[in-house]
């Protein structure tokens, strides 16, 4: 389970270097995620001290096994949204009497 804490804004600032690469790779998780830069880094560290708490290995099949699931929840949700978006289209439609 993740940290609580009381106010992120007086939590320590931390400056440190990234290879350009990584720091790409988490730029694209957080904005696909909808987060602040500083909220997936911190998200990714807690999961990886949680799995070494736990005996996990982050080994590429563990990691990619997690990628894979989180893929599958995302996909599952635009299936749903798409779905919700269609059906208010076609409410939208009705209501203002335009024919697709």
């Amino acid at each position: 389970m993740p940290m609580k804490r009381a106010d992120p804004r007086t939590d320590p600032q931390l400056k440190l270097r990234l290879p350009v690469e990584l720091k790409v790779r988490i730029e694209a998780c957080a904005e696909a995620a909808m987060r602040p830069l500083s909220s997936e880094i911190i998200r990714r560290l807690e999961w990886s001290f949680r799995a070494e708490e736990q005996g996990q290995t982050l080994d590429d099949e563990t990691v990619a096994s997690s990628i894979e699931q989180r893929l599958h929840e995302a996909e599952q949700q635009i299936e749903f949204l798409n779905g919700a978006i269609y059906a208010l289209t076609k409410r939208l439609t009705k209501l203002d009497g335009i024919k697709e």
